[in-house]
């Protein structure tokens, strides 16, 4: 599975088979403001090494639950 296939799976296509594709699974006006950032970007990254990249903030809600917004 290609690292593009696995987000898809994680995100829209999830919220798809939920049947929550109105709710979540994309970043838009209106939806659930679930996420993380990483320090590195994942799809420019070996397969072997994604798990090394961190997560810098998580955002539930739309809230900063860890790290911090900048300005």
């Amino acid at each position: 599975m290609s690292v593009e296939d696995a987000v898809l799976s994680y995100t829209i296509n999830g919220a798809k088979l939920l049947g929550l594709d109105e709710k979540i699974g994309t970043l838009e006006v209106g939806k659930r403001a679930d996420l993380i950032v990483l320090d590195q970007n994942i799809f420019e990254l070996e397969t072997n090494k994604i798990h090394k990249a961190k997560v810098v903030l998580t955002l539930m809600d739309g809230a900063v639950k860890y790290g911090e917004l900048g300005n």
